[in-house]
């Protein structure tokens, strides 16, 4: 820029500009100017009008002379580079990013002008977001296409992408209390080894490195370093393919939880807040494996921990709300001394909240009492937190719906409440007619309705016909799920079933059953009551067969009758019926057939099965489940005329599925037929990642065998099985589960594929 300096105070008498292109008007210069004829002037504010229409954006270059004209008056001429205004982008070659994350980033260059300045701004900043997306040698140019009518111009943007470098090496800068490979394994981008390379994994992948950012603060101010934070990080070509990403902390001083204080509580001692708030409680026994075994990282129980004051806020809240003060807060207040951070918990208990009533929203087709009657909060009770968390787990149980919310209406000026639950229902029948296949049963055909919600009256009907290889089947069944408006459950079912067993024998079986179920001491606890007659026909046997009970029967005789009783008990804490995350089922069932109930066979089974779901991730994403199951058949007059048909032959999926093996191939053997045993285990251990409630992907081990007698059960005779799967829930067909499976002890080790339809376990 050149200048004319003036010593002195002038008066502007003439201004001269340029000849004015894109647009530009002579008001919108002399505004930024913003000097007028007849002003009086001195140097600064020639050099303050300099600066002002440079800031504008719309110039390359600024310059003002001015000529002294005598008497203190000054002519003023200004020379300016002028540069048209962009009006949007022309993007070349763009497609391993978002032009709209481009567009969005250039933002603040719209409708500024395109100078040499401005362009260079732009083609690092496109750089930039190439080079935090792992693409290093990514090239921009940047040109500037015509003016258009409005002088306003289009900046096309053409880029060489180039290959996306893989993750060479993190390095951590400032790190002094953690390692780098300690801090680097609780990131989501994870360095190149060979398995990830063979496996085509290790890219950098940019939205998940800032979550890691976050995650990297978070874990050391869950460490004992609250003040720590991430300055910056960069990425660094390394050599050929790979790159280094270089993360800067400060970790600021390291500090213990002091003493714990709380001030304006009445309604709970300290006593009970402090141990509600727990904030020096010891690590769980998962915890404890994550840190020492996963993680390789030192931690104490005692170290200022930022996640566990933030679960003493809502965990100190949550036992107000359980008491009906709904609007109780906790407040922390921390004060660092030394090493230490004392933490004065500031208690606004606020008043008792009464629920004056409850609304249902979002329901379309479930009728408002069948959800009213899974609440366990009432209306004129005080409002108590714990009531509100089961009632929404109760109505997620039915499977009727997608998602359940809470939300509060206070009433003004009162100790009122209005509590709505809010619902969104899902398809819940399945309807379907065609040609399916069945890991157990084969191909068939099948034309079949099942609604456990029907009319939206929450009753179940099921109507079923299958015609196929292995299988014959026709039922018809109901349940009423509340009886009289009680918590009681009465079914009934009436079948006519057909199965072959190539090699072994072909069984029908007509016949129905009722069943009968209610609450035991809390809607978790159920006890269950079932009777069946049926008549059943086994022909075609093997000769495998021979000398066991009731082959000679069959000799001579077409059918015999079959009545059984069964009772069950079972505790059921688990938050879904499908894709479950938290809690458990636990069950035993003991059958009586025959004996004072009449009938050709006698003998008892006995059975129980358990399965454990736990989410150990925040997100309740990862969840780990332990199935276990157990069965026995006994006899009843001389321990050993339990009907073949009746034994327990594992493999493929089902009641006694071992994945990794054919049906029925896992048992005791006779003739080198599979008969199965009178008594079985079934373990089952998986790993699932919930895509969403609707799906979930699975790893999972298991191991079963059967035995013949009690005192030949030796769980080393297990027969182990591995692989992975996926189950979804997909509208009118129900659950669909599809596993690849490698049985370990399947003739030296084969692969087996799986089809499931149903919930499983």
């Amino acid at each position: 820029m050149i200048l004319v300096i003036i010593a002195q105070v002038y008066t502007v008498s003439k201004i001269d500009l340029p000849e004015l292109k894109y647009g530009l008007t002579e008001n919108e210069v002399m505004s930024q100017l913003g000097i007028k004829v007849g002003d009086q002037v001195r140097y600064k504010d020639i050099d303050s009008a300099v600066i002002r229409m440079f800031s504008t954006g719309l110039y390359d270059d600024v310059r003002i002379y001015g000529t002294v004209l005598g008497q203190g008056q000054l002519a003023l001429r200004l020379e300016l580079d002028q540069a048209p205004r962009i009006s949007g982008w022309d993007f070349k070659f763009v497609r391993k990013v978002k032009t709209k994350q481009i567009e969005d980033s250039l933002r603040v260059h719209k409708g500024k002008g395109a100078t040499k300045y401005r362009l260079s701004a732009i083609k690092t900043k496109v750089e930039k977001i190439y080079h935090d997306k792992g693409y290093l040698k990514a090239k921009v140019e940047v040109q500037v296409l015509e003016p258009d009518q409005n002088g306003e111009v289009k900046v096309r943007i053409i880029v060489d992408e180039g290959e996306k470098y893989k993750i060479g090496k993190i390095e951590i800068e400032g790190n002094k209390a953690f390692t780098d490979h300690q801090l680097a394994g609780h990131f989501q981008n994870k360095e190149q080894n060979w398995w990830r390379r063979m496996f085509r994994q290790g890219k950098f992948n940019e939205d998940k490195w800032y979550e890691d950012m976050a995650n990297l603060e978070k874990f050391y101010k869950d460490h004992g370093y609250p003040r720590a934070k991430v300055d910056s990080f960069r990425t660094e070509y390394m050599k050929e393919g790979l790159m280094r990403l270089i993360v800067y902390v400060s970790e600021g001083p390291h500090y213990r939880f002091g003493k714990v204080s709380f001030e304006g509580a009445t309604v709970f001692p300290d006593s009970i807040l402090m141990r509600t708030a727990g904030l020096t409680r010891r690590r769980s026994w998962a915890e404890r494996l994550k840190y020492n075994l996963l993680w390789r990282t030192p931690y104490s129980d005692s170290d200022y921990n930022k996640s566990r004051v933030d679960m003493a806020v809502v965990n100190i809240a949550g036992i107000y709300a359980d008491s009906g003060y709904l609007y109780g807060q906790a407040i922390p207040q921390e004060h660092a001394s030394d090493s230490f951070i004392d933490i004065n918990f500031l208690i606004r208990e606020n008043w008792k909240v009464k629920v004056r009533k409850i609304e249902i929203a979002g329901n379309t087709r479930t009728y408002d009492y069948v959800i009213r009657r899974e609440l366990d909060l009432m209306p004129g009770e005080y409002f108590n937190r714990e009531k509100a968390v089961k009632s929404i787990r109760d109505l997620y149980y039915l499977n009727y719906f997608e998602s359940v919310d809470l939300q509060f209406r206070p009433v003004p000026d009162s100790e009122w409440v209005d509590v709505v639950f809010v619902v969104k229902e899902k398809p819940t029948g399945q309807i379907g007619a065609g040609a399916s296949y069945s890991g157990i049963e084969g191909f068939f055909l099948n034309a079949s309705v099942t609604e456990p919600n029907f009319m939206g009256r929450g009753q179940q009907v099921s109507l079923m016909l299958d015609w196929g290889g292995r299988r014959q089947n026709f039922s018809i069944g109901f349940t009423e799920p509340w009886l009289f408006g009680k918590p009681r459950s009465l079914g009934g079912t009436i079948y006519s079933l057909t199965r072959y067993y190539p090699y072994q024998y072909n069984q029908n079986s007509i016949g129905a059953n009722a069943t009968y179920s209610q609450w035991l001491w809390s809607d978790l606890w159920r006890i269950s009551l079932s009777y069946r007659l049926e008549w059943i026909k086994v022909y075609n046997i093997s000769s495998a067969y021979q000398g066991f009970p009731l082959y000679e029967f069959w000799q001579k005789r077409d059918r015999l009758l079959s009545s059984n009783l069964t009772t069950g008990i079972t505790y059921d804490c688990r938050n879904r019926i499908f894709n479950a995350f938290r809690g458990y089922n636990v069950g035993y069932t003991f059958g009586l057939t025959g004996g004072p109930l009449g009938g050709d066979v006698s003998y008892t089974e006995h059975t129980i099965n358990t399965s454990f779901y736990k989410a150990f991730t925040r997100s309740e994403k990862l969840v780990s489940v332990l199935a276990l199951k157990w069965g026995s058949l006994f006899g009843i007059t001389t321990g050993t005329d339990v009907p073949f048909y009746e034994y327990y032959a594992l493999g493929d999926i089902g009641p006694y599925g071992l994945r990794g093996y054919p049906y029925r191939s896992v048992g005791v053997e006779a003739s080198g037929t599979v008969i199965g045993g009178r008594h079985f285990f079934i373990g089952t251990f998986e790993e699932r990642y919930r895509i969403s409630e609707q799906m979930y992907v699975l790893a999972f081990f298991d191991a079963g065998q059967s035995w013949w007698r009690l005192n030949m059960v030796d769980f080393r005779d297990l027969k182990k099985g591995a692989g992975v799967g996926v189950r979804v829930e997909v509208p009118l067909l129900g659950i669909i589960g599809l596993d690849i499976a490698y049985g370990f002890d399947n003739d030296g080790g084969k692969w087996v594929p799986h089809i499931q339809f149903g919930p499983g376990f």
